[in-house]
């Protein structure tokens, strides 16, 4: 408290006043920020549940080696299986057979249409004619290049 000769006593400068940081602004501001907060989370939510999507698994793999081809050591190799879309919206596998998690093939990319199942085939060659086990992946197409 400051006193001046014969005056009433003052607080400092400054004090008894909102400091300026403290002050949250309009009641109308604030409720605007708060409406921009709910339309945010309702779009967000759109884009996480409402928009169609797809859901595809790889089943029912098959592995049909050849007869090997004496003269060259090799055999050719097919897989069949079954993509199947569990989703709502469209979308692509790309599929690789190995043998001995070793590529047989390059990625080979499938559509699925929403809600439905295609089969698809695959071929490599083994440069050998030894006992092998085959395997299949399914993945995501990469995007962008």
């Amino acid at each position: 408290m400051v006193s001046t000769r014969g005056g009433p006593l003052l607080p400092p400068e400054g004090v008894g006043r909102p400091l300026r940081f403290l002050t949250l602004g309009s009641v109308s501001h604030q409720v605007a920020k708060g409406i921009a907060v709910l339309l945010a989370g309702a779009f967000l939510f759109a884009g996480l549940f409402v928009l169609p999507r797809p859901d595809i698994i790889l089943t029912n793999p098959q592995y049909f080696p050849g007869e090997c081809d004496p003269e060259n050591e090799t055999r050719i190799v097919t897989a069949t299986f079954t993509l199947t879309n569990r989703g709502s919206g469209s979308g692509a596998m790309e599929v690789r057979l190995y043998a001995d998690h070793i590529t047989l093939s390059s990625d080979v990319l499938f559509e699925v249409p929403p809600r439905s199942s295609i089969r698809g085939t695959l071929s490599g060659i083994v440069h050998d004619c030894a006992q092998h086990t085959y395997s299949l992946s399914a993945t995501h197409p990469s995007s962008g290049a």
